[in-house]
């Protein structure tokens, strides 16, 4: 938690100082991803926003937040499969190459958390809480391709490098690495 809180003030710092830095000039950028991740999870569609603090050279530097919703269905448990909904957060710093081109590759790192609610579930051992939570760091590196002024495609892979907590009757890997192939289209003003 120290860490996480350490990243925000770091980034409210950089957005305080950088503000003067930067010209008005599509600042934000707004856009859908859609996720495909390993059995199992559900993906609906998550927006990603990106604000641009300040450009050095060949690189724009963004300070981005990506949420979604996720389900989780047990398919290794049949008998007991059912759906929830979880929120998803993903804060994350993105430097994007070469920002007069329309081609911009990026490299975007982050810290990613949410939290499975199952409530009771009776297991043949008894009465079980399922709640657990994920959290971790993400690696994400993409190809932007730019339309006219206004408009964007994305593609990219994150790499999410996560530990759950919760009880050890359902969380047994309490650290885990998941990649997800991205496609986005979003708008830039």
């Amino acid at each position: 938690m120290r860490k996480f809180l350490a990243f925000l003030a770091l980034a409210a710092v950089t957005a305080a100082t950088a503000q003067k830095q930067t010209t008005k000039e599509h600042r934000f950028q707004i856009g859908l991803e859609i996720k495909g991740g390993r059995n199992g999870f559900a993906y609906i569609p998550d927006l990603d926003a990106r604000l641009r603090m300040f450009t050095v050279s060949k690189f724009n530097f963004h300070l981005g937040m990506s949420v979604g919703l996720t389900g989780y269905y047990y398919d290794q448990y049949e008998k007991y499969s059912q759906r929830n909904q979880e929120l998803v957060l993903n804060p994350k710093l993105v430097a994007e190459f070469n920002p007069d081109e329309k081609y911009r590759p990026y490299l975007a790192l982050g810290y990613i958390t949410w939290k499975h609610d199952f409530g009771d579930v009776n297991l043949e051992t008894g009465l079980v809480d399922l709640d657990y939570r994920v959290s971790g760091y993400t690696v994400n590196p993409g190809l932007r391709y730019y339309l006219a002024k206004l408009f964007y495609f994305d593609a990219g892979v994150r790499i999410a490098f996560t530990k759950a907590s919760g009880p050890s009757a359902f969380v047994d890997q309490t650290k885990n690495e998941d990649t997800d192939l991205m496609l986005g289209v979003g708008v830039r003003f």
